[in-house]
């Protein structure tokens, strides 16, 4: 759980947000062409003061399978890469953080890099070790669940929403390329 006070923020999980109406209404809302929460938390914090709230829980829906984490994420990949052809001011810095955070591509030079350094026999301690990483960095759940077998499969989950963000990126991006970039 993240600790501190209250405090101003330009940055935000839009699934994690509580807007004021009237904000809502002055913004016009969500846009019709696509990206929903996202271009709608770009827009906001344009033109408003946005605050962090540390110690605010958020529950959401179970997606119910890990299928379905995927086809979530990869969505929402596919929104990103459209926010950044549609609306975004700053494309190429955020192309190279999107780039930049990809776990697919970070993981994809890392295999390449200890297969051409002759290191392959311990990719599997690395990958144990990522995995410890993430039960560690996501322990706090267990206070708020009670339940060890939800922060054991935690690490599972994340690699999942990574590869379907990363996925859905690229699918993206490649209807970029070909000229059919709108989000159908």
């Amino acid at each position: 759980m993240a600790h501190g006070e209250v405090q101003p923020t330009s940055h935000l999980s839009t699934c994690n947000c509580i807007y004021r109406k009237s904000v809502l209404l002055q913004m016009g809302g969500f846009q019709a062409a696509g990206s929903e929460d996202s271009e709608l938390a770009e827009r906001i914090i344009a033109k408003h003061c946005c605050l962090y709230t540390p110690r605010a829980l958020v529950r959401h829906r179970a997606r119910g399978s890990l299928g379905a984490v995927f086809w979530w994420f990869h969505r929402r990949g596919r929104h990103q890469v459209y926010l950044i052809s549609a609306v975004e001011r700053e494309r190429f810095a955020r192309l190279r953080w999107n780039l930049a955070t990809s776990l697919t591509l970070r993981f994809a030079c890392l295999v390449a890099l200890m297969l051409v350094c002759g290191l392959g026999v311990w990719l599997p301690v690395l990958l144990a070790l990522y995995y410890l990483a993430l039960v560690w960095r996501y322990r706090y759940s267990y206070r708020y669940l009670g339940r060890w077998d939800v922060v054991w499969v935690t690490p599972l989950v994340k690699v999942v929403m990574d590869l379907g963000l990363d996925s859905g990126k690229l699918h993206q991006g490649w209807r970029l390329l070909v000229g059919r970039g709108d989000l159908r």
